[in-house]
């Protein structure tokens, strides 16, 4: 308590109050990308009025319209993988139960593998659309 009083009575000048936003700012960045890394093998779940077969017909034409490789197709799997230049690759891994899909995005990059920020946002968006195909 007497630690809060000590600081709201304290004036700061301009490069301290930068400096507290800078560093709270970085410190919120920091938990974000924390947070993204640790749920990005995480599965999300689209429902669809699509059966499996046709959610899996329609994601792979579309995918070969969007420029995916396909890198693996099973029973009720799929797995396609976007270059997206300079040693940068996005592997999408799409599982098929029942009207569900359930997928994921993960990154690989040369030197640093930091998460995917819109990249799941944007499948999702695509896999919603497949019910309107």
């Amino acid at each position: 308590m007497t630690y809060f009083i000590v600081i709201s009575q304290q004036t700061f000048n301009e490069n301290e109050r930068l400096f507290i936003c800078v560093f709270i700012f970085a410190s919120l960045l920091t938990i974000l990308i924390a947070f993204k890394k640790v749920t990005e093998k995480r599965l999300k779940i689209v429902e669809t009025k699509n059966t499996e077969q046709e959610n899996k017909n329609q994601l792979k034409k579309i995918s070969h319209e969007i420029g995916w490789f396909e890198f693996r197709n099973d029973l009720n799997i799929s797995i396609f993988y976007e270059d997206a230049g300079d040693w940068n690759k996005y592997t999408k891994i799409f599982l098929f139960k029942d009207n569900k899909i359930y997928y994921t995005v993960l990154t690989e990059r040369f030197r640093l593998n930091y998460p995917t920020f819109t990249q799941n946002n944007a499948v999702k968006k695509l896999l919603k659309n497949l019910t309107v195909i």
